[in-house]
């Protein structure tokens, strides 16, 4: 047998208990690690990192109600909220698009993307926890 030193396992599950516990015995798997979902305040702190270009380029509308958005995402993960961001885009640039379709050729292509409330409350609709 062939002994490794300096090897790091590292496993994620979102069911603990379904592991078979020969696994979590000493000389396996000793150290288990659980990190719990995020708090309003770190959702918030996800939410500003998702929206940090949406901000910057002045396309979140003003009808945004980010802190009742955060209350709605209780219970789910980082990857809950970036996948609720990307909907929320997608949604604004479907919206454009069709806008932009309506318009003559000849007309003024209007203005710049913008995500509004709405669009949030369509993806928060789409999101399963």
């Amino acid at each position: 047998m062939i002994y490794l030193d300096n090897i790091l396992l590292i496993g994620t599950t979102n069911f603990l208990e379904v592991i078979d516990p020969a696994l979590l015995r000493p000389g396996r798997i000793e150290k288990v690690i659980k990190i719990e979902l995020p708090n309003a305040v770190a959702r918030s702190a996800i939410f500003d990192i998702y929206t940090k270009a949406l901000i910057r380029n002045g396309a979140l509308n003003q009808d945004v109600d980010i802190n009742h958005i955060i209350n709605r995402t209780e219970g789910m993960t980082g990857a809950h909220v970036e996948r609720i961001v990307r909907l929320v885009v997608h949604a604004a640039m479907r919206r454009d698009i069709l806008e932009r379709d309506k318009l003559d050729i000849t007309e003024e292509q209007g203005e710049a993307l913008e995500v509004c409330n709405r669009d949030f409350i369509e993806a928060l609709s789409k999101i399963s926890i």
